[in-house]
């Protein structure tokens, strides 16, 4: 499916395409049911709801814009993610991307990649909200901050805390 629309404003056109893309399959564990693709003048964009390696109920979202050269790629499951027996991550969230803001914005120039990822992570019998950044020389951290006590062994309680790792010199 395809449709398209043209507009002209005080002289000025303006422009966008839209479609459609039923059962595709990309990759061997990727099948994408119906993919949406919007192309304009200031980019394209793509959403979609799917299962990615067994992980039901995916939704990605991306754009990528044409005179910033930026993109943004994000996949987010709000479904249970059983990782190992004992640990289980729920609303999920990854991004991709070379710039901050969330749409394209003109001025918002490219930057280096970097990855970030958001989960909530059921472990030892406590909630933690974690939350991780990966830039593209290799640079890293990771934060669990967990939500009421933790108790890591019994007998040792701790309050108001936040686990960091980093690869920072």
């Amino acid at each position: 499916k395809v449709a398209g629309n043209v507009s002209r404003t005080n002289g000025q056109f303006d422009w966008n395409l839209t479609g459609s893309v039923e059962n595709w399959k990309p990759v061997p564990f990727l099948t994408v049911e119906e993919l949406d693709v919007k192309l304009d003048r200031v980019g394209i964009s793509f959403s979609t709801t799917t299962a990615i390696a067994g992980v039901a109920d995916v939704h990605l979202v991306g754009d990528f814009c044409f005179s910033e050269k930026t993109y943004r790629i994000t996949a987010d499951a709000a479904t249970d993610w059983p990782v190992i027996d004992g640990v289980e991550l729920t609303g999920v969230r990854f991004t991709v991307a070379n710039r901050a803001a969330a749409n394209c914005a003109a001025g918002d120039a490219a930057g280096p990649t970097r990855v970030t990822a958001r989960a909530d992570l059921d472990l030892f019998g406590t909630h933690f909200i974690v939350s991780a950044n990966i830039t593209g020389d290799g640079e890293s951290w990771i934060a669990a901050q967990p939500m009421g006590a933790f108790q890591p062994i019994p007998g040792l309680t701790i309050h108001d805390t936040l686990i960091v790792a980093n690869t920072y010199e």
